[in-house]
């Protein structure tokens, strides 16, 4: 997510499904604004879902979301 700070993305699972978002404001006449986003079906038998983390660095989400042991 070029271009976006860590305060523009936004990290949620909803109905067996992690959705994430990021948008920042127009920034100017040379700049437009920029937005990302997208989901994922996330089989909550197989993954903790209360473990889920998420960090932005230098412009690349890293979200990692822990299987649960003896999962397929």
């Amino acid at each position: 997510m070029p271009g976006i700070g860590s305060k523009g993305v936004r990290v949620w699972f909803e109905n067996n499904t992690l959705h994430f978002k990021g948008e920042e404001k127009d920034r100017g006449p040379f700049h437009g604004a920029r937005n990302y986003s997208g989901k994922f079906n996330i089989p909550a038998s197989e993954y903790q879902i209360d473990k889920i983390s998420a960090v932005m660095n230098d412009g690349v989400l890293n979200i990692v979301i822990p299987k649960i042991d003896g999962a397929l």
